[in-house]
Formats: structure tokens, sequence, C-alpha cells
């Protein structure tokens, strides 16, 4: 490895930010480490700041880098950084607030009409030519009179009800607080959300209070006339009661942009002909990307600066 100079970079994944940096830093690839803990011992010593996607799970020796300082997420979830660790150690944490709500609203609404209307099946069906004159897809329900209902109305979670609403579906949603500007009533229990919906939309983050709150009896609560949709964080849902969910028609479909393992090979899923998968791209769209890539820029220089960082959580 080439001498190392201050401050050092470390980056996690290639994320398309660190052009921001290659005239004032020394950048470090992740892949470019063989033992990322021996590295730590010795020139890691002079890596300032980590820039990691946030919900990737952080390896250990990551706090084994002595003079760490920073670790600035590009994207809004930070569910794979121990934030009470950070705050100990003094070490501060970025997120890209507000980067990408739209993108991943419009992704959101992009699986629920996959699902709803059976996108992908019509696709597969045209294409071996099965279409022969009678439809061979069964009847499917109006997104104008469905009842939506959303988990989180944080800034996503608000940007998919204004979607929503241009559908003229009728909207409900249900987090822990009260949100006294929400435009939509708020469901007193999340079983009372999905009783009262057709349409359940993830959107809520991912902590230890909502690890698998999508479970049995609210898959249970939304019926087999219900559609569940997830572009939060994969462990947000119970996965094995949504599989026996959709195996026994307890819902009718659903769409998820997330998983409990990422990357994952799409065996346990790939008979359901019901569901329909995308490989967590909700965010990967031009303008939220462009955003995220200049909010994690302006808080690496803001901290290197010693300035204050715009978008701190710790």
């Amino acid at each position: 490895m080439t001498e190392v100079r201050e401050p050092v970079l470390l980056y996690l994944e290639h994320l398309g930010v660190i052009d921001a940096f290659e005239q004032c830093c020394t950048l470090v690839p992740r892949s470019s480490i063989a033992d990322l803990s021996a590295y730590a011992r010795g020139s890691g010593r002079d890596v300032r700041a980590v820039i990691t996607a946030g919900g990737t799970p952080m390896e250990e020796a990551i706090w084994d880098l002595q003079n760490l300082g920073l670790i600035a997420c590009l994207g809004v979830g930070y569910d794979g950084i121990d934030i009470d660790r950070a705050r100990a150690r003094g070490v501060r944490v970025t997120v890209g607030r507000g980067v990408n709500d739209e993108d991943v609203a419009d992704m959101a609404l992009g699986l629920l009409l996959a699902a709803v209307r059976q996108i992908p099946q019509a696709d597969r069906m045209v294409r071996a030519g099965a279409w022969k004159g009678e439809l061979l897809l069964p009847m499917v329900p109006s997104l104008s009179r469905m009842r939506c209902g959303i988990v989180g109305l944080g800034a996503i979670g608000s940007a998919i009800g204004r979607r929503l609403t241009g559908f003229g579906s009728s909207i409900a949603w249900w987090g822990p607080r009260e949100k006294g500007d929400a435009p939509w009533p708020r469901a007193a229990t999340l079983a009372d959300l999905a009783a009262d919906s057709d349409v359940l939309i993830v959107a809520a983050p991912a902590t230890a209070e909502t690890e698998g709150m999508i479970d049995a009896r609210i898959l249970k609560a939304l019926g087999p006339r219900g559609y569940l949709v997830n572009i939060s964080r994969g462990s947000l849902v119970d996965e094995l009661a949504l599989r026996r969910a959709l195996e026994t028609g307890g819902i009718t479909g659903a769409g998820l942009d997330v998983f409990a393992t990422e990357p994952h090979d799409g065996s346990f899923w790939r008979d359901l002909d019901t569901l329909v998968m995308t490989p967590h791209v909700g965010a990967w769209a031009e303008r939220g990307m462009a955003q995220a890539k200049a909010m994690c820029a302006s808080n690496v220089s803001a901290f290197l600066r010693g300035d204050p960082l715009p978008s701190a959580i710790v």
C-alpha cells in the first residue's frame, strides 16, 4: 500500500462520492484491505472518516480505527451503525437526511401498482405468447377504491400519501407519535390500521422497536384481500410469516424492495407468483443520488474543516 497522508477516508462501498475528496485526502477502499484489524493497528491510524451506505452492518474492526472521528452515511438509514457506541467514542455520525424521499415514494407506488395490477404476470403472459383472446389473469381491484394504510408518516411516508391522494385512494396511517399537521387520520394501533386497510405500505425506520413489527398477527388483520409493500428495511417484516401468508392466501400479494438479508439469491421467494421484488433500488434514481452524494460530501468537508456538520445525528 502506498504511503498515506492525512486525512484518510475509508469508504466501505463504491458510492460515487469519493471524487469530491481526491485532491485533499487519501482514499482507501475497504475492498483493498485484506485484514481490517491489522490495517487499523498500522496505517489505519490515519483514518479520520468512514463513508458508508448506512444500512450495511459495520464490521467490528471499524471501531479499532484509533482516530476515527466521523461515519458519513450516504443514505437516510443508519441502522447498520451502533449509535450508542459512536456516541461513547465521540465519533460523529451524519446521514443523507431528506435526499431520496421522493424517489423511494415513487418506488413504493411502483411496487404497489405492479402487485395489484399484476404487471409482472401480464408481462410474462405476453412474452410467452399466451395472449390469445380470453385473458388468463384474474380481475383486480381498482386502486382508487382501495384503503391504503401507511406505517410511519415521516418524509417518505408523507410523500407516499401525497401520491396516493392523486389516485383517489382512502388514506390512513399509524406511527408511535401523533402528528398534529398530518392530513390523514391516525389509527389507534398498527393492528387497527391493518384491519382497516386493503394495502399496508411500510415506511417506518429500522429500530429495535420496529423489528419484526409486520408479523403473522398484522398480516392476518390485513386479510386475504390485502397487499403489503415494504420500502423501509427488511427487518421490519417477519419474512417467514409473510411467505406463509402468500402461500396460503392469507394476503393477496406483496411488493418488496428490501429484505432481511441483502443481497440474496431469491430462492426463498422464487416460487411465489404473487410477490413482486426489486433489489433495494428505491433510492437508485438520479435526483436523489445526486443530492445524497452532495450532502455526504458536505458533511465530510465540514468535518475536515472543523465546521458544524449539516446533517449530524450524533
